[in-house]
């Protein structure tokens, strides 16, 4: 599923209340933006089960830092949305009375931009860490220039 978020052509947004565990932690760091309510919580609960969460790992690992993934899978604690958002988990915290209406502005603001800037962001995002700077650089101007030229700039 990790895979299949991260191939995805154009970004993926999820909301999270309540608790997230497991896969549930795994597909919402994932996505792409991420907003939690302020009651959720997450947990990588496998180990009770002698069962090592790699799959949820790998989800994790582009994401958040390694000391926080060891925390999170030997200790397993359930931690805060706050938490989360600081560890790279979520994106945003907002109270659960206004996740709907944050979701709602979020994905009225992206999706008042052109899919050709979007696809393009997503892709920098996806392969430019694995670049040398100059590179990342290189590729970031024939994406945005491939982004003008689809605009009729």
């Amino acid at each position: 599923v990790e895979g299949a978020l991260n191939e995805a052509p154009r970004p993926v947004v999820c909301a999270v209340q309540g608790a997230a565990l497991g896969c549930g932690c795994a597909m919402a760091t994932a996505c792409d933006v991420t907003i939690a309510a302020d009651n959720a919580t997450f947990k990588l609960p496998e180990m009770t089960h002698n069962l090592p969460p790699t799959l949820a790992i790998s989800a994790l690992m582009p994401k958040v830092p390694r000391k926080a993934i060891a925390y999170m899978v030997y200790a397993m604690p359930q931690i805060d949305a706050a938490t989360a958002l600081q560890i790279g988990i979520v994106s945003a915290v907002v109270p659960l009375a206004r996740l709907d209406a944050a979701m709602a502005e979020t994905l009225a603001t992206m999706t008042s931009r052109s899919q050709a800037a979007l696809v393009a962001v997503k892709d920098y995002l996806r392969s430019a860490p694995a670049m040398e700077a100059r590179g990342a650089a290189a590729y970031g101007a024939a994406l945005l220039s491939g982004v003008l030229t689809s605009a009729g700039h």
